[in-house]
């Protein structure tokens, strides 16, 4: 975290302007989370290689600071195009300073919103195919994606989902204008919802990885051999969170509900509606 502070800073007044950039597909750096950048590399050199990819425009919805663990920051500094949207005022501060040596990036300090997003992207001029989406913004995420969809179709999809709630359950927060996370089990949606969206628009979640999703087209997936051994949805839930050796590390403050894991369908539905019984109509839980 120090590290990436420290290089934000030197960014900043432009020293990385005179570095001599490195591919992002061949770089050791990451500044995401948990390394998604690099899963995210080695997805767009497959993709260049299979298909006809004609850009490498990149939308980061919530893109807070830019910088600190962010999926997209290690494209946009190696000179992808695209477009990063933070709301919140102090974040932007520094995003907008950051990003300054960046001309390839617009910054947008709006909320994204189910029935503004596409005027976002239109005002952005995303490519309707553009290469990557990156959704984070801890609520109605599912409704977001859902507006997205009906209109673009991008090659790769990272999305965080609620890792707390166990598949099969279907949870997502419902669209209010008002609503933020508020720091506890409340927000974004589950695999199964997830599940759903992909049905619905022909996608295929290809990996997860902790509490993020990486969506693709089935017709990329084909054709870029991104994932030539399909699992399930609930098979990806087990390999990529529950049963990763280092999650109960990486995810301590998930051990107070971790006991959802081993419950019924209806044991983890009566929870959670008493869980979230002060969020009572501001979300779906079946």
């Amino acid at each position: 975290m120090i590290k990436n502070i420290l290089r934000g800073v030197l960014d900043t007044f432009g020293y990385e302007a005179r570095k001599k950039y490195v591919p992002a597909e061949h770089s050791t750096e990451s500044y995401a989370n948990f390394g998604e950048d690099k899963i995210l590399a080695s997805y767009f050199d497959k993709i260049n290689k299979n298909t006809k990819s004609d850009n490498d425009f990149i939308v980061d919805i919530a893109a807070s600071d830019g910088i600190t663990m962010s999926n997209t920051f290690v494209f946009f500094r190696n000179g992808h195009e695209g477009v990063a949207v933070e709301y919140d005022s102090e974040k932007f501060a520094f995003l907008s300073n950051l990003y300054k040596i960046y001309p390839n990036v617009q910054l947008l300090r709006t909320k994204a919103l189910p029935d503004t997003v596409l005027s976002l992207l239109k005002v952005a001029e995303a490519p309707k195919d553009f290469l990557f989406l990156n959704l984070d913004i801890d609520s109605y995420d599912y409704f977001i994606l859902d507006s997205i969809l009906s209109e673009y179709r991008p090659k790769v999809i990272c999305t965080e989902i609620n890792e707390r709630i166990p598949y099969p359950t279907r949870f997502t927060v419902t669209y209010h204008p008002e609503t933020f996370w508020k720091g506890d089990n409340f927000f974004g949606y589950s695999v199964a919802m997830l599940e759903d969206i992909c049905q619905k628009y022909d996608y295929e979640v290809v990996n997860i990885h902790y509490n993020n999703a990486f969506l693709i087209p089935k017709e990329i997936n084909q054709a870029a051999k991104i994932n030539e051994n399909p699992a399930s949805i609930e098979e990806l839930y087990k390999k990529g969170y529950l049963n990763q050796t280092d999650r109960k590390i990486k995810f301590a403050h998930n051990s107070e509900i971790d006991h959802l894991l081993e419950k019924s369908p209806e044991e983890v539905k009566e929870f959670l509606r008493k869980e979230f019984e002060k969020y009572d109509g501001n979300y779906i839980l079946e």
